[in-house]
């Protein structure tokens, strides 16, 4: 027998948690509405940067929120672990032939479980609650600048290092030192949700346009493929994409304190409890993230001119349970 389930949407939070933790297989079903049309995908867990993962199947809930996924017809990855990720459609797109092709988003993500621990006899019931962040729970320049300035600081090979954030991205420019060369290097920093099934990762960070300037000359380079110069690949790789990524890792955490904090403040639940539901019973998956224009600054180098001041945040989910097998 495939394995078998069903996915809600929370309406009523406080109700639905006195429910659920009273009783976890029968919660109140006053406080949930099904999900229909959402992308259920079976994913093998093996390590990928692809946004959809490598090897999987998918099906679509029903009206009623049900879905049938068979593990069965998941092509051989070499591993017994699996996860379940669910889509939904956001948006649809335009291709220049005038196609629409649908957009969509994680909002939620199971912990791995292993081929063995599937229960065939048991329907899956995942609850899910969407959040979305005021901008003052947002990432702020001030938070980039700090870690950016800790990173040049504890790396002997970078001299400087700026990272500002842009529209939909994080505008990156430093300068390094390579057998006593100093070498320039830009680029942009993606920022997409993660799909994968590590939960304490909430970013998949993407290194788009990046060059690199030696003796003067501008190299355009694949970060991934980094270099035949007289630079050293793997020296490189560590000097730039790793402190890069290490920046935007720094963000996780705070993330999930904000969304903490978040949730307190809109519920009579102690933040306590609220800490506690967050990191041992449900699982966040950030859908999306904003880069609000909070204000306007002037600066002067290299010449007078006027900026946009952005923040990020990230509009979440998270499901009950993480663990949807034991």
């Amino acid at each position: 027998m495939p394995l078998q389930g069903t996915i809600y949407s929370i309406i009523d939070f406080e109700g639905f948690i006195n429910s659920y933790f009273s009783n976890p297989l029968s919660p109140d079903e006053a406080t949930f509405t099904p999900i229909s049309n959402a992308r259920a995908v079976l994913a093998a867990n093996i390590p990928s940067s692809s946004f959809t993962p490598v090897l999987s199947i998918n099906t679509t809930t029903d009206s009623d929120g049900s879905f049938i996924l068979d593990e069965k017809m998941l092509p051989d990855a070499g591993t017994s672990e699996l996860y379940i990720i669910f889509l939904r459609e956001v948006q649809t797109f335009r291709d220049p032939a005038g196609i629409e092709i649908p957009i969509f988003e994680p909002f939620y993500r199971s912990a791995p479980f292993r081929k063995e621990q599937i229960n065939r006899s048991a329907e899956i019931k995942i609850y899910t609650r969407f959040e979305q962040m005021p901008n003052v729970f947002g990432i702020t320049q001030g938070q980039i600048d700090k870690r950016a300035s800790c990173i040049a600081d504890n790396d002997q090979r970078i001299n400087s290092l700026t990272a500002r954030i842009s529209d939909h991205k994080i505008r990156i420019r430093g300068k390094g030192k390579q057998q006593k060369k100093e070498i320039k290097f830009r680029g942009n920093i993606l920022i997409r949700p993660s799909t994968t099934p590590d939960l304490n990762s909430f970013i998949n960070p993407k290194i788009r346009d990046f060059e690199v300037e030696l003796n003067g000359e501008r190299y355009p380079v694949l970060i991934e493929k980094f270099f035949t110069m007289c630079i050293e690949k793997e020296e490189m790789k560590t000097m730039v994409k790793n402190n890069i990524e290490d920046l935007v890792s720094k963000m996780y955490s705070r993330f999930k304190e904000k969304l903490i904090k978040h949730l307190a403040e809109r519920t009579n639940i102690k933040e306590t409890k609220i800490r506690n539901i967050i990191q041992n019973q449900a699982s966040t998956t950030f859908e999306k993230f904003r880069f609000p224009v909070i204000g306007i600054i002037s600066v002067t180098h290299p010449f007078p001119h006027l900026i946009e001041e952005r923040i990020i945040v990230g509009d979440c989910w998270f499901g009950f349970p993480k663990n949807i097998y034991h």
